[in-house]
């Protein structure tokens, strides 16, 4: 398996949205969408992936993406954290 590191735009990008979104770049029909969590002590490695077929995340990207986030910070909130992520 090849891991290819994100362009530094791709993470500011992922920094500033609070979200990722791949369509077909680990294997052709298969799509995720993911959000961090954070937790009281700090920002962590943590988040909410929601994977599926690429067709279904290109119809409903907008509402799925929403559901994601969402779920990533009431996870956050959960897990004892209060506020939004820090930027």
């Amino acid at each position: 398996m090849t891991r290819r590191r994100p362009s530094a735009a791709r993470l500011d990008e992922i920094r500033i949205t609070g979200l990722s979104v791949s369509v077909d770049e680990i294997a052709e029909g298969a799509a995720g969408i993911a959000a961090p969590s954070s937790t009281v002590t700090a920002w962590s490695w943590r988040g909410l992936v929601l994977g599926a077929t690429s067709q279904r995340v290109q119809a409903e990207q907008s509402r799925l993406a929403a559901l994601v986030v969402d779920g990533a910070h009431e996870l956050s909130r959960v897990m004892g954290f209060g506020g939004e992520p820090p930027a």
